[in-house]
């Protein structure tokens, strides 16, 4: 929603000032933690992303004994 409709809807909403100095600081760390579990990264916005984590998944199922007996 646009602020200017949300505004229409609620005359005594308050707006805080954006931190997005801050905000960036925390997506790059987030992103680093998502690097951690692959490299197939598709960046949204700062705090969203599409990850492939097929290839992690079917290592682990490689390495374990999982429903194979």
């Amino acid at each position: 929603m646009s602020s200017v409709s949300a505004r229409r809807k609620c005359p005594e909403l308050v707006f805080v000032s954006p931190r997005f100095d801050v905000y960036r600081a925390v997506s790059q760390q987030i992103r680093a933690i998502f690097a951690r579990y692959t490299s197939l990264i598709q960046p949204l916005s700062l705090d969203e992303a599409y990850l492939d984590v097929t290839a992690p998944l079917v290592d682990r199922l490689d390495d374990c004994d999982c429903g194979r007996n």
